[in-house]
Order: structure tokens, then sequence, then C-alpha cells
């Protein structure tokens, strides 16, 4: 549990939450609330086999990571301004003088599945008395949530695409130069696997379940400080941020090399 909804500050502008040029000044819990639990599953096995001059190893592994997550950020608004005059005539009632306003709007409950998958295989080879050589290739598969709905007009919201061909090399050697010193060179690729974060902005990346509303003060039907949005029908047009993976998703990764 990060955080719990704090008591009312008892302030003027209400639960609101206000920054002004970087600098929280309004209501100090901008979250309805945050509370995030996670419960990981996982099982693996692995073969090691010699025979003469070479070590083969073999393996698999399978995870999975249960997600619940309970949070809708900017709950009761909040409005930020660049300048002390901007929120002084806010605060007077003449007419909307902030620089943006955010919140977020409908269901904080959700709970979603990310499943990894990943097999291997690699030699090690007593090439020369003094040299070995390691190779190996490890392959990774993620199968992620999807959706249970996708907007109108972003239909690439209603999917979220995982690699199928995520395959990573690994290569070395080890030369003795003499009785004392060892030269050693390795090379590999290494993916990461999806952040639940990351997952959970794609899922609600379609508008449906959470409106985040991202609005500045031209906007038609903008709200006036400290007046926060009631409901998702009230939001202003054209404020909703649409989150959406490309066909071409992939992991992040890190090739590494080492030299000693």
């Amino acid at each position: 549990r990060l955080s719990r909804s704090g008591t009312p500050p008892g302030l003027s502008t209400g639960p609101v939450s206000i920054w002004l040029a970087g600098v929280s000044i309004g209501a100090a819990d901008p979250n309805r609330a945050s509370y995030r639990k996670l419960h990981r599953n996982q099982i693996g096995d692995h073969l090691r086999a010699t025979t003469r001059s070479h070590t083969i190893q073999l393996g698999g592994t399978w995870a999975e990571n249960v997600n619940w997550i309970d949070e809708l950020a900017d709950f009761n608004g909040s409005y930020q301004y660049a300048t002390l005059t901007d929120f002084a005539r806010d605060l007077a009632g003449d007419g909307k003088n902030y620089s943006l306003y955010r919140q977020s709007l409908g269901r904080a409950d959700r709970k979603f599945r990310i499943r990894d998958a990943a097999v291997y295989a690699q030699d090690n080879w007593r090439a020369l008395r003094r040299l070995t050589v390691d190779a190996g290739l490890r392959w990774d598969k993620a199968t992620l949530p999807q959706p249970t709905a996708r907007d109108a007009v972003h239909w690439r919201t209603g999917t979220i695409p995982s690699p199928n061909l995520a395959f990573s090399a690994r290569v070395g050697a080890a030369y003795m130069l003499d009785d004392n010193t060892v030269a050693r060179f390795g090379f590999g690729m290494f993916y990461a696997p999806y952040s639940g974060e990351f997952i959970d902005s794609l899922l609600l990346g379609n508008a449906r379940q959470q409106i985040n509303i991202l609005a500045n003060r031209t906007y038609t039907g903008a709200p006036a400080f400290p007046a926060a949005a009631a409901s998702t029908t009230s939001a202003p047009a054209g404020t909703k941020r649409i989150v959406y993976a490309t066909s071409k998703f992939w992991y992040s990764y890190s090739p590494q090399t080492t030299f000693s």
C-alpha cells in the first residue's frame, strides 16, 4: 500500500490539487488512493551434460506476475500555474488563467496477469588446452493481457502485441596466456521484461475504463478554477489521452560486452 487518501485539508479551494511553478500549494493528496500488489509464480528446469570437451546446458523457465492495482491519480483535479499572478486572478474569479488541468475519472481497481516463458541452450567447449569457448542462444516470449474494449477511432487500443522473435545470443572465450594470466571476452543480449506499470498504461489507453483529462484553458468546456469534472460525460471535448502499442512492439534490451 503506497498511500491512502488523507482527511480533507479544509482549504477554501477544496480537495483540488494546485501547483504553482512546480510547487504544490493546494491539497497535499491528489489521488483517491494508491494500492498495488504483486504475486509472482515461477518454475524452471535445467539440464547439464558433459561429453568429452563439451559441457552442454539446456533449460527453460515460466513465470506469471499477477498485478492488483487500485489507483486513480488526480481524482479531485489538478491545476498548474506558471506565475503567482495567474493563480491570484483565478482565485479571484477572473476568468481562466491556468496553464494545464489534469484529472482522472472512471474505475480505479483492476487486475491483470503477465506471463513470461524462456528456453535456452548453451555449450561450453574446451577447444584447446588453453582456450575455452562459450556459445548460447535464448528465446523469450511474453503473453500479455488484452484490453476489454477499444476506442472507436484508435483501433490499436484494442490489442497489445507481443514479439515472437525475441532471440538473444551469448558468446564468450577465455584464453590462458600463462600460469598467472587469463584473458576473457564476452558478449550477450539481455531482454528486460515488460513492467506492470507499462502494461497497465496500455490496458487503460483506450479511455474506456478510465479517462485521463489533459486540458488547457483554451479547450471548449475546460473547467474554471476550482471546479472539477464530476463524471466521464462531463469531461471537456478532445481532452482524453489515448495510449496504444504499434505493431512493432519490442522488448527493451541491453547489449553487453566485457573484456578482462
